[in-house]
């Protein structure tokens, strides 16, 4: 059973990642979830950035995973259906 979430708004989740260092990390896995379920999952450019677009509103959960960094969790909320929200480093 397929438990991802279905966004259908013209909202959208930007950001980037940086390391202790503040240098680009590319190829980092950022998973969206809403209401506890994936709707998506993104990869970094090589310069650390992300998008994410047709996101409807509501809460977010932003998981960063990357083999050899430890996993971190940050929340984000879009207010309107087509807010850009840029989320902080």
């Amino acid at each position: 059973m397929d438990r991802r979430v279905q966004t259908s708004g013209s909202g959208i989740i930007k950001g980037a990642v940086l390391d202790n260092a503040s240098d680009a990390l590319s190829g980092v896995s950022v998973t969206f979830a809403k209401s506890g379920t994936t709707s998506s999952v993104v990869t970094t450019e090589d310069n650390g950035t992300y998008s994410k677009t047709s996101l409807s509103s509501g809460n977010y959960t932003l998981t960063y995973s990357k083999s050899g960094y430890l996993e971190m969790s940050q929340s984000a909320e879009l207010t309107a259906d087509n807010e850009t929200l840029t989320v902080p480093q």
